[in-house]
């Protein structure tokens, strides 16, 4: 397993290659490699990051296209308050653990 598969496993939402990449650049996480090559830091810390990306992250819409006898509809998502908080506060625990400080909700916008 890879680290994006075993953290990809640890959320209920699709990050993008884009996510995945700068986390794992910043964090110094081998992604080509089975996950246990990997330090449990590391990827701790890339599962914080990942918690700060949803946290920042933007709710959306659902949209449709049709056009003739051809219609699309995709779901929206909608990220709530609570949803957002807790995420941060356990990006901050994590970050706490590994003694990089935490953020406050008025400097996380900030920071990513």
């Amino acid at each position: 397993m890879t680290p994006q598969e075993y953290l990809s496993g640890l959320f209920d939402y699709t990050f993008t290659a884009a996510n995945y990449a700068s986390v794992f650049k910043k964090r110094g996480v081998e992604d080509l490699v089975d996950v246990d090559n990997n330090t449990e830091k590391s990827l701790e810390l890339s599962q914080a990051d990942l918690y700060m990306i949803l946290y920042t992250a933007l709710s959306k819409g659902s949209s449709s296209k049709s056009k003739g006898d051809w219609s699309k509809s995709d779901g929206g998502a909608m990220i709530g308050v609570t949803d957002r908080k807790s995420w941060f506060k356990e990006a901050n625990r994590i970050y706490r653990k590994y003694g990089e400080g935490t953020y406050s909700l008025t400097d996380a916008t900030n920071r990513w």
